[in-house]
């Protein structure tokens, strides 16, 4: 991140600045004893403090081992530097001490020990333009290395300011106990830990570079931006973190837990670093961006965002388990992994499982996602996914397109609840429990699977291509088919007002149960299983659809049958069963009605008679005639009082033969009847 200004440094050794006019270096000369003793220093009798032209750069680096006690509170120096084994500290009076002034920056450096408490104040100015040497000062950004002192402020203040000037306050290895630090301008913190009630108030930007910083039990507030990475956040102990803008970070870990708050005013984007928020609360006012990163939301805590919420990463990937909620009040892009377990995820807007890869949207114990506009599963065969897996789980979705792989398990629940259902080529629905649709649920190319312990209510079903498969039960207002197919199994159920298909096949092994069925031309409907309804044929029927030895073959119409003109009766005889169709109602043939017979697997039916239709009673006849030639047999229809029969005469060859004989025969006759006469 730039500044405008050059960073100063808190907590750094080794800093030098060149010395300009009136600039003076104090060295501590004593071993332990007091600020204020003249005798201890380089400069005596003079105790450092600017004045009358004079600036004071302090360095205390005595035997190593010396405890320097400050008692001189109103005191202002340009710098302090304290070497190894050295302790500073207060004197428990709460003297204030300030390091800088407008003629240079405020430069303190540890490698000792600070110890600052009982009300103490250090204030820390760094707003005088900065000559920093010989470090790098390059575009007015100072950058150092970590340090190894310490430093320490229980129930005292650091105060940090700059004026305005932009720049940036550098805190390596501080420890805040129940203390307060109020920074002006921007801080870039270098292992800093607030704790025990400590309140840290940055009005700039946090600038997290290689950063470290703890807030256990604490609250920071940063009134700018934050950015920079790698780094380590770790909020804890019911932790307060307040960022008025963004919040912008590329590697690093930003944890949130044990009761723990975060709020980001601006975006929240991050590249590969982790995010944990574990019994705690994360807020976003503006959009999450996860990139790479695995975002996990667990045991009670709650993730806000204000607008959308962007997994675009390949590998990112957002968790929530344990009783958690996730509340997006915009849109939601999946480009990886959404695990939603025993917790609630909300999405206000859209949800877009649209990414070309791996995809998988999934609710397990007790899951619960409400969408409240469209959830877009885009295709990519076998990946792209929402899965509810096993029992307890509802998914609340106001619109659904699908055309990748949707797994509904036993004891859960699907909602569509207002603007439908989509599913095209390439969309599969699995479903083994209950689901409703409400705004029409359209197949275009996709297929839709109810399995034994399935429910699918919807307004209304329109399929114009690919297959619907139905062992359990699927109720609709009205069920319109112009293309594909659509298979009720045995033990399977479609429950309809209206129930019409003008395309396609219509294979019923189990029970069909409209108030009317209508199948145009074009459409076919087959099966042995059962039609409670009134059925209009206009398209083909094909009694038992498929013929095997052993199976039943018979469709059962518990209405009245209609075959309008054009429509096809096909009869399938083979070897050991044929196709029957029983009318619990009236039949009635219409002008036109057609009779087809097809032979299965070369059966050879000269001679025998088959029953192909029974009935209340019968209108109408088929426009066939009495007898007609089919499959390479001549057949004659006999109609009954309640069934149709049809019969095979000798195969064609036998009859022209036999015909043959006959005109021989009455030739003779009559040669020998003209001989008698002569």
């Amino acid at each position: 991140m730039k500044f405008s200004r050059v960073v100063a440094c808190l907590i750094l050794v080794g800093f030098r600045c060149p010395q300009v006019y009136g600039q003076v270096v104090a060295t501590w000369t004593d071993a332990s004893g007091n600020w204020s003793n003249g005798a201890n220093w380089s400069t005596n009798p003079a105790v450092p403090n600017n004045s009358g032209g004079a600036y004071y750069d302090v360095v205390i680096n005595g035997t190593g081992s010396d405890v320097i006690t400050f008692d001189a509170s109103g005191t202002v120096i340009n710098s302090l530097a304290i070497g190894a084994g050295e302790t500073f500290q207060d004197n428990g009076l709460a003297p204030t001490l300030r390091v800088g002034d407008p003629a240079s920056p405020g430069r303190i450096s540890v490698d000792g020990t600070l110890n600052w408490g009982s009300g103490a104040n250090l204030i820390l100015d760094i707003s005088a333009p900065s000559t920093c040497s010989p470090f790098p000062c390059s575009g007015g950004i100072f950058t150092n290395g970590f340090r190894h002192g310490k430093v320490n402020f229980t129930n005292s203040t650091l105060t940090i300011t700059d004026d305005g000037n932009g720049n940036t306050a550098v805190l390596e290895s501080v420890n805040f106990n129940n203390s307060t630090m109020n920074v002006s301008g921007n801080l870039l913190p270098h292992g800093t830990t607030l704790q025990n009630g400590s309140i840290g108030i940055v009005n700039g930007q946090l600038n997290m570079s290689q950063a470290i910083l703890t807030i256990d039990n604490s609250t920071l507030t940063v009134g700018s931006a934050l950015g920079g990475g790698p780094n380590e956040i770790l909020l804890t102990n019911g932790a307060k973190f307040n960022v008025a803008g963004n919040f912008s970070n590329d590697q690093g870990g930003f944890d949130v837990v044990g009761g723990s708050s975060a709020f980001i005013g601006g975006n929240f984007s991050i590249g590969d670093m982790p995010i944990s928020v574990d019994h705690s609360t994360l807020t976003v006012g503006g959009s999450f961006g996860n990139g790479d990163s695995t975002t996990r939301v667990q045991n009670g805590a709650s993730l806000v965002t204000g607008r959308d919420f962007i997994n675009s990463g390949a590998t990112s990937a957002l968790l929530l388990s344990g009783g958690s909620s996730g509340t997006v009040a915009g849109s939601f892009t999946n480009g990886s992994v959404v695990a939603i377990t025993a917790s609630i995820l909300n999405v206000n807007k859209n949800f877009a499982n649209i990414s070309g890869g791996f995809l998988d949207v999934s609710l397990q114990n007790g899951a619960v996602l409400t969408v409240d506009g469209t959830f877009n599963n885009e295709t990519f065969p076998g990946h792209n996914t929402l899965r509810l897996v096993g029992s307890g789980n509802v998914a609340n979705i106001y619109s659904l397109q699908n055309s990748g792989g949707i797994q509904v398990d036993s004891g859960s629940v699907l909602n569509v609840t207002g603007g439908g259902f989509s599913n095209a080529v390439g969309g599969t629905l699995t479903l083994s429990s209950a689901a409703s649709v409400v705004g029409g649920f359209t197949n275009s190319g996709g297929a839709v699977i109810l399995n034994p312990t399935a429910s699918l209510t919807s307004d209304r079903y329109s399929q114009s291509a690919g297959l619907t498969d139905v062992t359990g039960m699927f109720v609709a207002r009205s069920y319109m088919q112009t293309g594909g197919s659509t298979t009720i199994e045995q033990g399977g159920k479609i429950s309809a007002t209206s129930f019409s298909a003008t395309g396609g096949t219509v294979t019923i092994n189990g029970i069909l149960d409209p108030a009317a069925v209508s199948i145009g031309p074009g459409a076919a409907l087959q099966g042995n299983g059962i039609v409670n309804a009134n059925v209009s044929m206009g398209g083909t029927l094909s009694p038992g659809g498929t013929l095997s030895p052993g199976s039943s073959a018979s469709l059962m119409i518990l209405g009245n049958y209609e075959q309008t003109g054009g429509g096809i009766f096909n009869e399938l005889i083979g070897s050991q069963s044929h196709g029957v169709l029983n009318i619990n109602g009236n039949a009635l043939l219409d002008p036109g009605a057609l009779l087809q017979i097809t032979l299965q697997s070369g059966f050879n039916p000269a001679g025998q008679s088959f029953d192909i239709m029974n009935y209340h009673s019968l209108s109408g006849q088929f426009a066939n005639g009495a007898s007609f030639w089919e499959d390479g047999f001549l057949w004659d229809v006999s109609y009954g009082r309640s069934e149709i029969d049809v019969t095979a005469v000798p195969e064609p060859h036998t009859l022209a033969l036999l015909g043959v004989g006959l005109v021989g025969l009455m030739l003779w006759s009559r040669r020998k009847c003209f001989g008698a006469y002569r």
